[in-house]
């Protein structure tokens, strides 16, 4: 009897019937904690970084930071540089028919109307919303409106963005849409282009990978023939990357790639998806190990430590685990549940995998750290 007197609520805690709240892009401490620690003090101005003169550069700059935050990500993909040069070139060409012009198309908006970026949001900017011919208009039991069928919004898409520091013998191989991931898997009139990328992936002939995250292993400068260690690799878009370079011939005479790829990760589960991740790269130049990064075997002989030909690898990446809130465009969550005691925790396991990483690489090689984090605790300290 004490139950049926209850009101039923769903599992987010809302009642029956009840929309759900926009997803919260504010959290008091992430913005005084950057503003503390002088994120704001300098600006970007013709392709250099200046320092802000005035309280009003730095409140322009905090504004500035804080709608690219609420900004939706856009997707990216890259075609792969390592398959053959005549099957790229049709990939390359099939894609300027899908993104090297503008398009215009219709978007399903959210049904609920608090979403961010939904029907609330459209309504606000006055932006045309198209009505299916038999909707209706439902009443609520607060008496408000509510359609009862899906709306959509007309856009004019942009051509994509080429990614300028994804290219191979001058031929741009780096793309970035000007639509997030969800548009473009949930909208009908973006379905050709969804299914070509998802055909290509799973040929793997495209990688489908966010635009930051294919900077580590361009700065790594890797190169045909060289021995790389990749110390926290799941999911596997870095080591794939490395792959396609390092996997490659030296010299046309070879019929078997002299490089290679040891991609490790610490969690079991992790490993196993990043072995189903180079599946489709179909390359005999990786390994698959799995075992805490900050303790990975020096295998080198003991004869050669302290000297110029001490390491193993030509070339290590350490995109060690952070908090991740240089994410939060794709990960919402991070708003309500982000504290600087985060990066304070994993300081001390960051700075133990980059250490060993560093005992790892050759004399003369070249070591990357990234983290997934703005917090210098986790990138400088």
């Amino acid at each position: 009897a004490e139950k049926q007197g209850k009101e039923r609520t769903n599992a987010g805690g809302y009642k029956d019937g009840q929309d759900y709240a926009a997803a919260k892009t504010s959290n008091p401490k992430f913005e005084a904690y950057y503003s503390l620690v002088g994120l704001h003090d300098t600006r970007y101005d013709n392709g250099t970084f200046v320092p802000c003169a005035t309280d009003a550069e730095k409140h322009a700059e905090r504004d500035l930071f804080m709608t690219t935050l609420r900004a939706t990500l856009p997707a990216s993909f890259r075609v792969d540089r390592s398959i053959d040069p005549t099957i790229q070139k049709k990939i390359l060409e099939e894609l300027q028919e899908y993104v090297g012009k503008e398009m215009e198309v219709e978007i399903e908006l959210p049904r609920r109307s608090e979403a961010i970026g939904g029907k609330k949001t459209c309504i606000d900017q006055g932006v045309e919303v198209a009505k299916e011919e038999g909707d209706e208009e439902q009443k609520t039991d607060n008496g408000d409106n509510k359609s009862s069928e899906a709306q959509f919004v007309k856009r004019t898409l942009a051509p994509a963005k080429p990614i300028p520091f994804i290219s191979h013998n001058d031929i741009t191989l780096g793309f970035q849409l000007s639509v997030d991931r969800r548009t473009l898997r949930r909208n009908a009139s973006l379905e050709p282009l969804h299914s070509f990328l998802k055909i290509q992936t799973d040929c793997g002939h495209i990688t489908r990978q966010e635009t930051v995250s294919m900077i580590p292993p361009v700065v790594l400068n890797a190169k045909e023939g060289m021995s790389v260690l990749d110390m926290c690799a799941a999911p596997g878009s870095k080591t794939c990357q490395l792959l396609e370079v390092v996997g490659g011939f030296t010299s046309k005479t070879e019929f078997e790639p002299h490089g290679y790829v040891v991609a490790n990760d610490a969690d079991p589960k992790r490993a196993y998806m990043l072995v189903n991740q180079l599946k489709r790269m179909n390359s005999p130049s990786v390994y698959v190990t799995s075992c805490d990064g900050q303790y990975f075997p020096i295998l080198d002989d003991k004869s050669i430590r302290g000297t110029d030909k001490e390491g193993m690898f030509d070339r290590v990446l350490c995109d060690v685990p952070c908090s991740g809130d240089g994410t939060i465009r794709k990960n919402p969550g991070i708003w309500k549940n982000w504290n600087q005691l985060g990066s304070l925790a994993l300081h001390p396991l960051q700075l133990s995998i980059a250490l060993r990483g560093a005992r790892l690489t050759h004399v003369g090689g070249y070591m990357v750290y990234s983290t997934c984090s703005m917090n210098p605790m986790e990138n400088e300290s």
